[in-house]
């Protein structure tokens, strides 16, 4: 998969730029009526950012950025007001993304 560069995972792991609490608490707070489905890949995406910022697996850096971008973009384009938090989660974690992920994406 994916790889970044040091200086990189250093701002991602070593930093703690992002709490993962914050996705957990999407799950109790939010009205997820109807979308059982966004519920469990939230929940799938808290797993990997917390093998990522609390467990240092620099190797699921790539899974995790690629699943909060696909989450983001469905949740912008498709859904209300209601999930206005989930945006505002799930925009501060994808603000994140490695540049090195960029060039990646352009090759594949």
């Amino acid at each position: 998969m994916s790889s970044i560069t040091d200086e990189e995972w250093d701002r991602l792991w070593q930093d703690d730029p992002f709490e993962t609490a914050r996705l957990l608490w999407l799950i109790d707070k939010v009205d997820w009526r109807g979308q059982d489905e966004l519920r469990t890949e939230i929940l799938n995406l808290h797993r990997l950012a917390m093998d990522v910022f609390n467990e240092g697996r620099r190797d699921l850096v790539g899974n995790l950025f690629e699943l909060a971008v696909d989450l983001e973009e469905r949740v912008r384009e498709e859904l209300g007001d209601r999930f206005e938090p989930v945006k505002r989660v799930l925009s501060d974690l994808t603000g994140l993304y490695p540049e090195s992920l960029s060039y990646d994406d352009a090759e594949g």
